[in-house]
């Protein structure tokens, strides 16, 4: 068998011998139909019909996502979940390969972000293969998409302010119990970690720490906002809660990039906002280690009580 192609210097290399032995360990564990499959979508990517190679792992995914979607999701056999992660690698790649030969224009992007939302797929749906290939890459597809927003060529749509429409805060009659100012917990400023370890994690006393991450990134150099976590992360696709209530017939679950979700529930324009006007929850979801890297720039605790 033949060595892959490898995408391009700066993402990370599929390497056939760890597909093959991957393909290889799920032999036992799925029909012998889905392995022919599976064989079959090597073969191609192995030869360089990426065209044909995205069709069969499509396919693949398809018969892996009805597994995936069949009984309670503790008790799906970690083959299919496996196999779906080597069906959206593969997917991927054939991807890539095909924006690879429409050069720098419009189709070379549609094609970058339609691979990195079967990256996300078979992050969220999957599980770990390969030394966990497919964050890895999704964060270098990432980078690539920001950085052509950044040349302002195709640019993504910019996520708006609307300070004249913003939603009131409901108002109740609610009574506030009265608190008790010999029991005010203390506010600390950047404490040493001995003196925090002995003073309040050892006697269990409660603190207000103050000051510990004014040197983070986030809050500094780099300070989250709306816009900031659009530019890093935009193009990630998340689950959304759809409701105010899972209780309620029309609560549901959506599948959409963050900023979709920042624009349609976040920021919503006035046409959307009239349009739409459930509530929308990024609830349940461990985003930073989906998206990793870069979008934290957050510091060690070790360093903030230095």
């Amino acid at each position: 068998m033949a060595e892959l192609p490898k995408y391009t210097s700066d993402l990370p290399i599929l390497e056939n011998s760890l597909l093959a032995k991957e393909a290889t360990s799920l032999k036992t564990a799925l029909p012998e139909d889905v392995n022919f499959l599976l064989c079959s979508c090597i073969d191609c990517i192995v030869d360089g019909k990426y065209e044909s190679s995205e069709i069969k792992s499509e396919e693949l995914l398809e018969y892996c996502w009805e597994h995936l979607n069949t009984g309670h999701w503790k008790d799906v056999n970690v083959g299919w979940r496996k196999t779906y992660s080597l069906a959206s690698l593969m997917k991927a790649q054939s991807i890539l390969e095909q924006a690879h030969r429409e050069g720098s224009g419009l189709e070379n992007l549609l094609k970058l972000r339609k691979s990195l939302r079967v990256c996300d797929m078979g992050i969220l749906m999957g599980a770990p293969v390969m030394d966990d290939i497919l964050p890895r890459l999704a964060v270098k597809l990432q980078q690539r998409v920001t950085e052509r927003d950044k040349t302002g060529v195709h640019k993504a749509p910019p996520i708006t302010s609307r300070t004249a429409t913003v939603k009131k805060q409901k108002t109740t009659s609610q009574v506030h119990p009265v608190l008790s100012t010999t029991k005010l917990i203390q506010r600390v400023f950047c404490p040493s970690i001995a003196l925090f370890q002995s003073e309040f994690m050892e006697t269990s006393e409660p603190v207000i720490l103050t000051g510990v991450i004014d040197r983070w990134p986030a809050m500094t150099s780099r300070k989250w906002s709306l816009e900031y976590l659009a530019s890093v992360a935009g193009d990630r696709t998340v689950p959304i809660e759809i409701g105010s209530k899972y209780t309620e017939d029309d609560w549901t679950q959506k599948l959409m990039t963050l900023r979709d979700f920042i624009s349609s529930f976040v920021q919503p324009s006035e046409v959307d906002e009239a349009k739409d006007r459930r509530v929308g929850y990024l609830a349940q979801h461990q985003l930073f280690n989906q998206v990793r890297g870069r979008i934290l720039l957050i510091t060690s605790s070790k360093q903030n009580f230095e």
